[in-house]
């Protein structure tokens, strides 16, 4: 009996060594997760702003069609002395 309760001493600290690394790997997997989540809710906000400004809207005075302009107004319009 006496001969066990080294080996066993070595494996419940080897139980214990592993069920530490797989709680560090489960939180690097859930940062992991949670990382790809918000580049993909980023990369979708992007694609909506990109099919908004690649709609046309139809104009208000005529049966032209306008499209959405990415460039801020404030770099189109000059200023005249």
């Amino acid at each position: 009996m006496a001969a066990l309760i080294p080996e066993a001493r070595a494996a419940r600290s080897e139980s214990i060594r592993l069920r530490a690394e797989m709680q560090a790997r489960k939180l690097a997997v859930r940062r992991s997760a949670a990382d790809t989540r918000a580049q993909l809710q980023g990369a979708e906000m992007a694609l909506v702003r990109a099919q908004a400004r690649e709609a046309t809207l139809p104009s208000p005075w005529s049966s032209l069609r306008w499209s959405l302009d990415d460039r801020p107004l404030a770099g189109v319009l000059v200023s005249i002395p």
